[in-house]
């Protein structure tokens, strides 16, 4: 060709032009890509170090992260017991400010209960006998509140309890009350505080409380080793988008046909991820979806305690985490239980608590994720609430992982092979890890040591078939004063249940709680540990009642004297009054007022029938002579022998549906202490009463000086 003739790209000049631009572009092109790539590395993990919803990569074993991995996920709440274990007891100040405001707890907008600026609220860790003092200021415009210390004795401090209506007035919006109280020498674990006002707890008013067991020097003069290289702090609850008052007015109604509100969502340590598109348009949500699920980091070489807290209102919880040892050591506190490895721990109930022993074998699987798999129990669930994910995974990152190995190839250590692992431990069949020595002492029915009740949600038509929670035909609704500081005959008979209780450090007191309800009720007793002789319910497919009353006989005239003045019929009536407590006498008096006979061959409503055969009415009951109540057995509890050998102790206890649950107390600690269903919605319902344990027959604790109450409700 020649120069000057014009080829397929023009010219010779042209075409070397064309070349200087390619190369240029080329060149360009790939400073931009580098450019870009050194970018993205550094946004990633600027994002990641910055977010909340940290992103840990799985990486491959053979390759070393291009970056360090930080030690502490977004859900980690690092405890500190070497801050705490090898000192002397002391007094800890706290100043705390309550607010409310809006928060995106799972992505979704919510108005939620802040402590100094948290959500929930600052975690407060101790030592067996320090003296905590928590100055409270309610910074709420229209809101009263009041802050219990779930599981705590309380002892000597029972107007510090926290319980509206019973210790204490709520704090008034813009007041101040200081919390002071010791904890006991012999009382450690894990516990909690909450609001003990309105509902305020389903909305964040909420916050962990630890306390660690001293460490005591060992033969060789040294303190002794921790068992745990780590501690965290996990708290899970069910969440509803809409206010826990809104909630609560839903419940409230005819409408509602005593079917508790099924939650939104659930959240651990205050975090959670929604999705958004699972939305009701009934009830639109402000919904950011959040990237990604927040997670935990562990190191696979470390032993971890887990102190797990239910805070939530109505359902229970199943925790489970792939490929580790995962066991239960202690229940609500420091109570020991016999420990049972297994791959999933439940039903961990609202107001109970679990520690976790969690560790992986030296050969753990190469694969670095694991997760935290969370599940909500839906036996209390009767409607569906397609907006919830009832069972999510939290991703579980795990570092310092060894290589994969021959031995581990297979994901399955060689050492785990030879540890026995149930797949599922049952939290309701727990022993206590030492037996009792001597064993206890079997219960007699006795009016001074043994009370029976009876729970249950009813919807009456005098009451416009709202649902209400009673025990004992006891509906709760406080008086405009504390019992703590009123006399008894000033306390409401036909709304407030409260047996006198004498005090003693020597006896126990049985109590009975059946529950006579399609769905279960965990029971929480302020003020004392107990010990669960036994926990039963029926089957669901039977149509039975399942309670047990220890003062019913097998003696057949006083079974047909039962029989027959009990009616199992609608129609048959029981006075709304029929159990109250009489300020003079120390024991539980029950007057039926109407029954009627029946034959119809339904089951007998257990309330009815145990109220009909103490009546002092009625010519049935004169039958029964000295002589026949002498040679009279017993009838032994539905669901077998009670154990007095191991029996677990707990502050909180869930008693099965149209089951019963059988509790032995010491009432060694004077005061008014509250017991209650600990689903929200229940005991927001009424579904609680009292226990008066010493004290003045008439007076109470009116008597004593409470000048704090007094003062808090004056304000």
């Amino acid at each position: 060709m020649l120069r000057g003739d014009v080829g397929p790209y023009g010219s010779l000049r042209g075409r070397r032009r064309f070349g200087r631009m390619l190369k240029l572009l080329l060149a360009t092109t790939a400073l931009i890509l580098i450019s870009a790539s050194a970018l993205y590395a550094s946004f990633s993990w600027d994002y990641y170090s910055k977010s909340p919803w940290k992103y840990v990569p799985a990486l491959a074993p053979s390759h070393p992260p291009v970056a360090p991995r930080p030690e502490i996920g977004p859900l980690d709440r690092v405890l500190h017991p070497e801050d705490h274990v090898y000192r002397k007891p002391k007094t800890h100040h706290y100043n705390w400010t309550v607010t409310s405001g809006v928060r995106r707890p799972d992505g979704v907008a919510k108005h939620v209960y802040l402590i100094n600026n948290q959500f929930p609220g600052p975690t407060i860790e101790g030592r067996a006998g320090d003296r905590l003092e928590i100055n409270v200021h309610n910074n709420l415009t229209e809101e009263g509140l009041a802050m219990h210390w779930h599981g705590l004795h309380m002892r000597g401090s029972n107007h510090y309890d926290g319980a509206v209506g019973f210790t204490q007035c709520p704090i008034p919006a813009g007041g101040n009350f200081t919390y002071k109280f010791e904890v006991s020498d012999d009382q450690w674990g894990t516990f909690w505080y909450h609001s003990h006002s309105q509902t305020q707890r389903a909305d964040g008013l909420y916050g962990g409380l630890v306390i660690h067991k001293p460490s005591h020097n060992g033969a060789d003069g040294r303190p002794h080793k921790p068992k745990f290289d780590e501690e965290r702090l996990v708290i899970v609850n069910d969440l509803y988008h809409r206010s826990a008052s809104d909630v609560l007015a839903w419940y409230m109604r005819a409408n509602s046909n005593a079917m508790e509100p099924v939650p939104d969502s659930l959240l651990v340590n205050g975090i959670g991820s929604y999705n958004c598109s699972l939305a009701m348009p009934a009830y639109p949500a402000d919904c950011v979806q959040k990237p990604t699920m927040p997670g935990m980091i562990f190191n696979a070489q470390k032993r971890y305690r887990l102190r797990v807290v239910n805070a939530g209102s109505l359902a229970g919880i199943t925790i489970s985490l792939p490929e580790s040892n995962l066991t239960a050591i202690e229940v609500d506190g420091g109570n020991k239980i016999s420990p049972v490895p297994a791959e999933s721990v439940g039903v961990l109930y609202p107001g109970q608590r679990v520690d976790l022993s969690l560790s992986w074998d030296k050969n753990v699987s190469h694969s670095r994720t694991s997760g935290l798999e969370i599940a909500l129990d839906q036996d209390a669930f009767f409607y569906p609430n397609p907006a919830l994910n009832p069972t999510q995974t939290f991703p579980a990152y795990l570092t310092n992982v060894p290589p994969m190995t021959t031995s581990n190839a297979t994901g399955t250590s060689l050492s785990r092979r030879n540890i026995l692992t149930v797949p599922y431990f049952d939290l309701s069949s727990a022993t206590a890890l030492h037996p009792t020595t001597p064993e206890l002492p079997p219960l007699e029915p006795s009016i001074a040591k043994t009370m029976v009740l009876y729970a249950t949600t009813l919807m009456l038509a005098h009451q416009n078939n709202v649902p209400m929670g009673y025990i004992n035909h006891t509906s709760w609704r406080s008086s405009s004063s504390p019992l703590i500081s009123s006399p008894r005959n000033l306390w409401e008979n036909g709304t407030q249940l409260v047996p006198f209780v004498p005090h003693s450090s020597n006896d126990f007191m049985d109590i009975v709680i059946n529950n006579i309800d399609d769905s279960g009720h965990p029971f929480h007793l302020h003020g004392f540990d107990f010990d669960v002789l036994a926990t039963w319910g029926i089957d669901k497919s039977s149509k039975a009642w399942g309670s047990y009353n220890p003062f019913e006989t097998i003696d057949p005239e006083v079974s047909s004297t039962a029989t027959t003045r009990s009616s199992p019929t609608s129609t048959s009536t029981v006075s709304s009054s029929a159990s109250t407590t009489s300020p003079s006498t120390s024991t539980l008096t029950s007057t039926s007022t109407s029954t009627s006979t029946s034959t119809s061959s339904t089951p007998t409503p257990p309330l009815a029938r145990a109220l009909a055969k103490r009546s002092s009415t009625g010519t049935n009951a004169k039958k029964v002579t000295k002589r026949s109540r002498s040679k009279a057995e017993h009838k032994p509890p539905p669901g077998g022998p009670l154990n007095y050998h191991n029996p677990v102790r707990r502050d909180t206890v869930f008693v099965p549906r149209h089951g019963y649950a059988v509790i032995r107390l010491r009432p060694d600690n004077p005061g008014i202490w509250m017991l209650h269903c600990h689903l929200l919605w229940h005991q927001s319902a009424g579904m609680a009463m009292a226990l008066q344990v010493g004290g003045d027959r008439a007076m109470a604790f009116a008597g004593e000086k409470h000048d704090v109450t007094v003062e808090l409700c004056a304000a």
